[in-house]
C-alpha cells in the first residue's frame, strides 16, 4: 500500500498552519504568526506556503475552507495557497466544515469546537499552548482527506 504524502493548511486571522502527513501519521506541522498588515501577512503565507511544498514535495494539499464568516483576509491566504498548488502541479482540495462534522462523529458533530475537540484527542501533542486552533483545523482536514484517499484507493484495488 502506498503511503501518501499530504499538507494541510488552515488560517485565522493571525495565524497560518501547515500539517504534513506520510499516510496517516501527522509528521509535522508549522506555524506562522502573521502581521498585522494584509501584504506583509499574505507574503508570510506565501513564503511559509512555497518553502515547505518545496521542501517537502507532498503529492496532495487540502486547504480548510474558511467559514461563512471568514474575512476576506483568510479567503485570500486559501486563494494563494490554491495557487502556489497549482504553479507546483500539486492536486488540492477544499474541505468544509460540514464534511468533518460529519466525518468526525456519528451522530454529526454541530460546531467545529467538536471537531477540534476530536483533532486534540487523536493528537494530544496539539494541546499545548502553541498549537493554535488552526493547526488542529488543519491536521483534522488533513487526516480527512488521507482517510478518503485510503478508502477510495481501496475500492479501486477491491
Amino acid at each position: 500500500m502506498k503511503n501518501f504524502s499530504l499538507a494541510a493548511f488552515s488560517a485565522e486571522r493571525r495565524v497560518a498552519a501547515l500539517a504534513l502527513f506520510q499516510g496517516t501519521h501527522l509528521a509535522d506541522t508549522k506555524l506562522r504568526h502573521l502581521p498585522l498588515g494584509n501584504n506583509k501577512a499574505s507574503g508570510s503565507v506565501r513564503e511559509l506556503v512555497t518553502r515547505t511544498l518545496e521542501h517537502h514535495k507532498p503529492e496532495f494539499i487540502a486547504i480548510a475552507s474558511p467559514s461563512s464568516k471568514a474575512s476576506d483576509r483568510i479567503r485570500g491566504f486559501c486563494t494563494s495557497v490554491r495557487e502556489i498548488a497549482s504553479g507546483l502541479g500539486i492536486p488540492a482540495v477544499e474541505v468544509d466544515d460540514l464534511s468533518l462534522m460529519c466525518a468526525y462523529g456519528s451522530p454529526p458533530l454541530t460546531r467545529k469546537e467538536h471537531i477540534r475537540r476530536a483533532g486534540r484527542t487523536i493528537w494530544p501533542g496539539l494541546n499545548d499552548a502553541k498549537a493554535r486552533r488552526a493547526a488542529v483545523d488543519a491536521a483534522t482536514a488533513g487526516l480527512y482527506v488521507q482517510m478518503e484517499r485510503l478508502f477510495s484507493q481501496h475500492e479501486e484495488s477491491a
